[in-house]
């Protein structure tokens, strides 16, 4: 089933079986995630910006160049920058590894009000990362950042949400936050909500959805959640027997229905 709000992934309950992720779950991953969530794309302009040139120069590793760049840039409110020093402190590249500074400089571009900053203080804040454990903090930058459209912020707030933790808990509004994520074609999300219509969590019971959705995380599965496939796989196959050929016939209509309406 899915975990509860700290770094683990359930066992199979009620006969789902879905092992899907909760707040932290997608998150516990720091600092290797930093390279993924922060990649340094460098500008191929003629003459860069001073925040390329620091970009770039953290890139090859000259990381004395990189901090002189970047320090003035982040401490005049560049927001950019300020992700970059992040990064830096974080990974301890030209600087001592300092997850406390790396967190100071993350939320400070976060306040700007950058979605993707505010989920990974959010993270932080939940795995206890550079700053005390918090999951009420942690719930308050997810949901600034699932405001804006931020679909792994949304799943982990719709997590938050079903334990209790951070906020009261509400099934409703759990089931709300995932279902936005998984409208994004977020495939974490979308297993997750396979979970909650299976289980009439938040929502009426409904296999048919389950199915559903279960194949949809099936189509959306990437290499960023390797485990998503083969378990979307697994329960999808555990769970067809249940179903009617009507039933089954229900669900690849919505999935072609589904298909249709994103072209």
């Amino acid at each position: 089933m899915e975990s509860t709000p700290t770094k683990v992934r359930a066992s199979a309950s009620r006969g789902h079986g879905v092992r899907a992720r909760s707040a932290p779950q997608r998150l516990c991953i720091i600092p290797s995630v930093l390279l993924l969530v922060f990649s340094l794309a460098v500008s191929t302009t003629t003459r860069p910006a001073p925040l390329d040139d620091g970009k770039a120069a953290l890139d090859r590793g000259d990381f004395d160049k990189a901090l002189n760049i970047l320090r003035p840039l982040a401490e005049a409110g560049d927001a950019d920058a300020q992700e970059q020093l992040f990064r830096m402190y974080v990974e301890g590249k030209g600087v001592p590894e300092s997850r406390e500074r790396g967190f100071d400089w993350l939320q400070k571009a976060a306040s700007q009000g950058r979605a993707e900053d505010q989920y990974m203080v959010g993270v932080m804040y939940r795995t206890g990362t550079g700053v005390p454990k918090d999951e009420a903090m942690a719930a308050s930058w997810f949901l600034k950042a699932a405001d804006q459209g931020n679909a792994d912020a949304q799943d982990n707030l719709g997590a938050l949400y079903r334990y209790g933790a951070g906020v009261p808990k509400d099934f409703g509004l759990g089931f709300k936050w995932t279902l936005k994520a998984a409208k994004q074609n977020d495939a974490r999300a979308q297993l997750n909500l396979s979970r909650l219509y299976y289980l009439g969590e938040g929502v009426q019971n409904d296999l048919v959805q389950s199915y559903a959705w279960l194949s949809m995380a099936i189509a959306n599965a990437s290499n960023h959640d390797p485990d998503v496939g083969p378990t979307a796989i697994r329960i999808r196959d555990g769970l067809t027997p249940s179903l009617s050929q009507e039933q089954l016939s229900q669900a690849r209509k919505l999935l072609t229905e589904w298909s249709s309406s994103r072209h």
